[in-house]
């Protein structure tokens, strides 16, 4: 992969961390016990965007020689856009969850800690992928 679609792809996963951001705090404003969870996936998600700006502010994507690491960064990314995507896929179904009637949500109570579930499962890969792409920041600056 070349530097530019790489920087990119960065770009593009930036706006999309910031989209499933939102998605998370608007979500945490609307569900009436106000879970923790849904505030810690948004403070997640704050500091994978800051690694992310990071590698693309500072000029930290891989020179074109360097094609092993720009493949293994691509992948990185790869992983983590597949990963957010099913987290918003999540977030995406508990809203249309908390959008019915009072009666249909108390019916999908359970479904509800089942999605919190797969949430958090997902939010331990991503916070994998920022401690990856984290530690590729700091080692180029040695």
């Amino acid at each position: 992969m070349d530097p530019l679609s790489l920087a990119a792809g960065v770009t593009g996963l930036i706006l999309f961390v910031k989209e499933v951001k939102q998605l998370s705090m608007e979500l945490y404003r609307t569900v009436k016990k106000r879970p923790p969870f849904l505030r810690a996936v948004s403070e997640d998600l704050e500091a994978l965007q800051s690694v992310l700006e990071e590698l693309e502010h500072k000029h930290e994507m891989p020179r074109e020689g360097s094609t092993q690491e720009q493949n293994m960064l691509s992948k990185v990314l790869s992983s983590c856009n597949r990963t957010l995507t099913e987290i918003n896929e999540r977030l995406v179904a508990l809203q249309q969850m908390f959008s019915k009637k009072i009666v249909s949500r108390l019916l999908s109570y359970k479904k509800f800690e089942t999605v919190l579930e797969e949430i958090a499962n997902l939010r331990d890969e991503l916070a994998a992928f920022k401690a990856t792409l984290s530690l590729a920041l700091h080692l180029r600056a040695m």
